[in-house]
């Protein structure tokens, strides 16, 4: 089987999005896509019905997944990328490689998510969030960008 690799390139404020299909990542993150993209079938999102799935490579060199959990009073919900970062932290890994997310039409973190990646990055800028555009497709797109680019002025104590 063979697979054609589109690449787009867009200019934001932050820096340049690359966007490119999924057979076009290296192995290890296309585990860390199809992970994010198959939990993001376990979300509770039965309100707002934007279902998000997060895959997390963990310092451990494990994944650790998430999805976001809804609730009828809203400031209770909690993001997938949280979730995924709290059960990372419960086995006792503080150090994130990479963060996957997935979610239909692509999109990115929210403010309080880039936040708490931040956190688990240990000052690493670099770090890389990659946008699962979960189109139903064997090929979806996928956009990159580091921490840095996403929340370039993080909050540090």
């Amino acid at each position: 089987m063979r697979f054609c690799c589109t690449l787009l390139v867009h200019r934001s404020q932050g820096g340049v999005l690359l966007k490119t299909q999924l057979h076009a990542q290296e192995p290890g993150v296309r585990q860390c896509c199809v992970r994010a993209i198959d939990i993001r079938r376990r979300a509770y999102a039965r309100y707002s019905k934007f279902e998000v799935g997060c895959a997390i490579r963990g310092g451990d060199g494990e994944i650790h997944v998430g999805v976001n959990v809804e609730n009828a009073a809203y400031p209770l919900c909690r993001c997938a990328e949280g979730n995924a970062i709290a059960g990372m932290v419960a086995q006792g890994v503080v150090q994130i490689e990479y963060v996957v997310i997935a979610l239909r039409g692509g999109g990115s973190p929210c403010g309080g998510c880039r936040q708490i990646i931040w956190e688990f990055c240990q000052g690493n800028k670099d770090v890389k969030v990659y946008m699962v555009d979960d189109n139903g497709s064997d090929n979806p797109w996928v956009s990159v960008m580091t921490i840095g680019e996403l929340l370039p002025n993080a909050f540090v104590l």
